[in-house]
């Protein structure tokens, strides 16, 4: 694609062409003039100065002595070629042979009439020297006692025509030079007037299409480009003013966006917590009572066994009681009588590294974490944490349980915990097979899994992950979720600390 020619070189050819031409013709049209007065004045001398010629040689007495007149004065004239002839047209003198235009212009003379033929070349020719000027002049001998003579002059012009081709060259020279300081000086205005305005105005534009809605342009030059930053000044402020409106629209929009995601996403968490209670509170009442003679059951073995069996029957009674706190919480979050998001008064405090232990003591007894290498990178010391114990354990064994599943045989689990401030966290890593975005951004949806067989229908008849999520916000806790697939997954939990009332004693038990 060709490049659009520049205003400033459309100016600099226009106004060279222009000055040129306006210049070269008045210098070739004075040239002209001059050339022809010199033409003029070589014709009337030359026509002078033959007709005293042949005055003189109308004088001689014979033809030998104008003969010898002849030679001796086209000599001093510095004529080259001449001719004299008779009435029959034979050469009497001369270094000229006539042509048949000479025979006739001669045979004119010879009854008495004088010719003048001038040949000069056209300005084409006179350039290229194609063409030598010179004057012909025919003129009648008046011989007393005698037959007429003709004399014919070939006169040479060439010290006119190099004069001519001298002032031509130097006409040249001055209308190149003067034409030069006229663009030089039409540039320069122009380039204060036009070229520069233009510049600037264009740069704004330049800078207004790719965003910057501040850019304005200077208002100078001649009225015409005033008129047109003005203009251009006013588009900007209103293409401003647009976008700033617009702006505060498409704001207004995503915040409406944001809050009609929000309150879809608050509708779908309640519909779905609501068949979650119902679903819930079924399951309990119909546990419940079985449950309740499980436990008196293992009370009354416990008081009637021997001693080797109550440690086993110690545990086994522990665990019912885990499960029915875990069915009154149940039915508590099915009532509604939860407050969330960690608004509730939560008295409940617990040591986090017992909990931690207590629960991989659990497992490795239950044989859940057999073929699994367990790393436990906790300090010695972790501050109390505003939580039962009981379910910062139900939480841990949901987490670790997930990580049995999600590895291979002799894979990596660590375990690890840090304090802030304010808060403690506790981080479970595995290296397993990790989780795609889509995953975790369902994780924690209520009867979520994306296990197979067993540990998928596991998951599908409990709460899952939703049971964590909930468990810490009521606490005023949080979990954070990072994995990808192929390298593994990590859980962060971060637990409220106990205010220092609630602190217990490193001697008290846990």
């Amino acid at each position: 694609m060709t490049r659009a020619m520049g205003l400033r070189s459309q100016i600099v050819i226009a106004a060279g062409l222009l000055v040129g031409a306006s210049l070269l013709f008045c210098s070739l049209l004075l040239i002209r003039m001059g050339e022809q007065e010199r033409l003029n004045e070589a014709v009337r001398v030359h026509l002078e100065q033959g007709e005293l010629l042949t005055t003189l040689l109308a004088q001689q007495p014979d033809d030998q002595k104008r003969r010898a007149l002849l030679a001796t004065a086209c000599r001093e004239l510095a004529i080259p070629a001449f001719l004299l002839t008779d009435h029959d047209q034979s050469s009497l003198a001369g270094t000229l042979r006539p042509s048949a235009a000479h025979q006739s212009s001669l045979l004119r003379a010879l009854r008495g009439q004088t010719e003048v033929q001038l040949h000069y070349p056209t300005l084409w020719q006179l350039l290229r020297h194609s063409e030598i000027a010179n004057l012909e002049l025919t003129l009648p001998v008046d011989v007393p006692k005698g037959a007429s003579r003709a004399l014919l002059l070939h006169i040479p012009l060439d010290g006119i025509q190099q004069k001519t081709l001298d002032q031509l060259r130097l006409a040249f020279i001055i209308c190149l030079g003067y034409g030069l300081v006229l663009v030089i000086t039409a540039v320069a205005i122009l380039q204060k007037a036009v070229i520069r305005p233009v510049v600037e105005l264009t740069s704004q534009t330049r800078q207004l299409a790719n965003g910057n809605w501040h850019s304005r342009a200077q208002i100078h030059g001649p009225r015409e480009i005033a008129e047109l930053g003005t203009g251009f000044n006013h588009m900007a402020a209103a293409l401003e003013d647009s976008h700033r409106l617009l702006e505060q629209q498409l704001a207004q929009l995503q915040e409406q966006n944001t809050e009609l995601q929000a309150t879809r996403s608050e509708l779908v968490r309640e519909a779905r917590m609501s068949s979650i209670g119902h679903l819930a509170a079924g399951i309990a009442h119909e546990i419940g009572n079985p449950l309740s003679a499980l436990i008196g059951y293992l009370e009354l073995l416990r008081r009637k066994g021997d001693d080797s069996q109550q440690d086993l029957l110690q545990r086994a009674l522990h665990e019912s009681e885990r499960i029915d706190r875990l069915i009154r919480d149940l039915l508590d979050y099915a009532g509604n009588r939860k407050i969330r998001n960690g608004e509730a008064k939560n008295t409940d405090t617990c040591d986090p590294l017992a909990v931690v232990q207590a629960t991989c003591e659990l497992l490795h007894q239950q044989g859940a974490l057999k073929q699994r290498q367990l790393d436990l990178e906790l300090p010695a010391h972790l501050p109390q944490v505003r939580m039962a114990a009981h379910k910062l354990q139900q939480i841990l064994v949901n987490l670790l349980i997930n990580a049995r599943d999600a590895t291979q045989d002799n894979g990596q689990i660590h375990i690890g915990g840090c304090s802030h401030p304010l808060s403690v966290e506790i981080w479970l890593r595995d290296d397993g097979c990790g989780m795609t975005s889509e995953q975790q951004q369902a994780a924690f949806d209520p009867f979520y899994s994306s296990k197979t067989g067993q540990g998928e229908q596991r998951l599908n008849r409990g709460l899952g992950l939703f049971v964590c999520y909930q468990l810490l916000e009521e606490c005023g806790g949080d979990i954070l979720l990072t994995s990808a697939p192929a390298a593994g997954t990590c859980f962060t939990l971060s637990l409220p600390r106990a205010a220092a009332s609630q602190q217990i004693p490193e001697d008290h038990p846990a």
